[in-house]
């Protein structure tokens, strides 16, 4: 429902000219839109009266209950800030969340990664907060301080610590080398149709002035 200028309205207000308002303790829309109390009255359930009910207070001509009341939480004119609502006359977070930076903004320890597990208590980069304590993101594994993907990284290869040597590469966990021909001889990638000390497989040396062609000593 919208008030005026389109202002949206939630909770138990209703849309009046004048804005949203709370017709059962609104003064200047008591009980209907633009019915306003008298003289020191004050709206009591949508009821214009001397006085306001027990466990209400008058904050402004309206009656409020300063317990729950998140524009007069612990007195008039206290209005809770950002996501906090008043609860037993204090602003406050919802179950499981902590206004870390007492500005209105509601943090959940359990997933915030500048919060994880307490205020304050920052995810290095690239990992998550998981349930209160910063891990890895999915596929990651935490290497030296680092989260990487040991299925393609080359320097922890299957694992933290296992490289690849001679420009072989890390795919699925395994150092290997790419491009026809490409073999591991001697712990790096040599193309065994074109390389004469390992032609065709590796340790097959070509003679003197002999070439290394398609695999073959020539």
């Amino acid at each position: 429902m919208a008030g005026a200028a389109g202002q949206s309205c939630t909770g138990n207000q209703a849309a009046c000219p004048s804005g949203c308002a709370d017709l059962s303790s609104d003064g200047a829309n008591c009980g209907s839109c633009g019915t306003a109390c008298a003289g020191t009255q004050v709206c009591n359930q949508g009821l214009c009266l001397g006085a306001c009910g027990t466990g209400l207070t008058n904050c402004n001509m309206a009656c409020t209950d300063l317990l729950s009341d998140g524009t007069n939480c612990g007195a008039c004119g206290a209005v809770c800030p950002g996501q906090t609502t008043c609860i037993a006359v204090s602003c406050q977070c919802p179950s499981g969340q902590i206004d870390c930076g007492s500005d209105g903004t509601c943090d959940t320890l359990a997933t915030d990664t500048a919060n994880c597990g307490a205020c304050g208590q920052a995810c290095p980069a690239g990992e998550v907060c998981n349930a209160g304590a910063c891990a890895c993101g999915n596929n990651q594994d935490l290497c030296s301080g680092v989260c990487t993907n040991t299925n393609f990284d080359p320097a922890n290869c299957g694992g933290c610590g296992l490289a690849c040597t001679g420009n072989q590469q890390c795919l699925q966990g395994q150092c290997t080398c790419q491009g026809a021909g490409s073999k591991v001889c001697s712990g790096a990638c040599v193309n065994t149709r074109n390389d004469p000390t390992n032609c065709g497989d590796c340790g097959k040396v070509c003679g003197a002035g002999q070439t290394c062609d398609q695999g073959q000593c020539n």
